[in-house]
């Protein structure tokens, strides 16, 4: 039996370039696959139990980080703000958000930077919203370390509102405790802020009602 060798024609310089991008592509999209399998088994590690979990990880701010490029972005702002965990801060800073929002009636003194710089210090989460030089928001979590944790005195500066800034120091608060191991969290709401949170994922507390100690400064 005769056999008959086949020869391939030359191939064109674009066909083979169109191979070449194509072999390119493939590689960078196993690539992109690889370290998003990393990435999912890295912050499954961390929060083993509950896969809704995860979503507070990291990548809700490599989220924000992709839509900062996104010309239909609402929030094209907070792609200029840094989310941090601190602890210290510019206390005149720190104490005009407290002001602003109504939770410091005390005289700015010595006395008030001391205790605001406390309260920075030794809380177990405090963060803060930076752009550029200016503090525009921050909150706070206390917490035993161990268990459960409160969140507290959320706010942003009246002129930096409706930029996601809020959300995304809830986000920073709440992945802070969640890499503790802390999964009860709870919060008081102000009256209008409720559905802000549920969209968050808080749900009311069915049954519980909060309390307050009426202590009054008599000095």
């Amino acid at each position: 039996m005769s056999s008959k060798t086949l020869i391939n024609p030359p191939m064109s310089f674009s066909s083979r370039k169109k191979i070449e991008r194509n072999v390119s592509n493939s590689r960078k999209e196993n690539n992109n696959k690889v370290e998003a399998k990393e990435k999912n088994e890295e912050n499954t590690g961390k929060y083993p139990d509950n896969s809704n979990l995860r979503w507070w990880s990291s990548f809700y701010f490599d989220y924000l980080k992709q839509e900062s490029n996104n010309p239909d972005n609402p929030h094209p702002l907070l792609a200029s703000v840094e989310i941090e965990v601190v602890k210290e801060a510019d206390l005149e800073q720190i104490l005009t958000l407290y002001k602003q929002a109504g939770w410091w009636n005390e005289p700015i003194d010595e006395k008030a930077y001391e205790r605001a710089r406390r309260i920075i210090s030794e809380t177990f989460c405090f963060v803060i919203a930076l752009y550029q030089d200016r503090i525009v928001g921050m909150g706070r979590s206390i917490s035993d370390g161990v268990s459960d944790a409160y969140i507290q005195d959320v706010v942003v500066d009246k002129d930096f509102r409706r930029q996601g800034i809020g959300e995304a120091i809830i986000h920073r608060i709440v992945q802070f405790l969640l890499e503790h191991n802390i999964k009860w969290i709870a919060l008081i709401s102000e009256p209008g802020s409720e559905e802000f949170y549920q969209q968050l994922g808080f749900r009311e507390m069915i049954g519980y009602t909060p309390f307050i100690f009426p202590f009054e400064d008599k000095e």
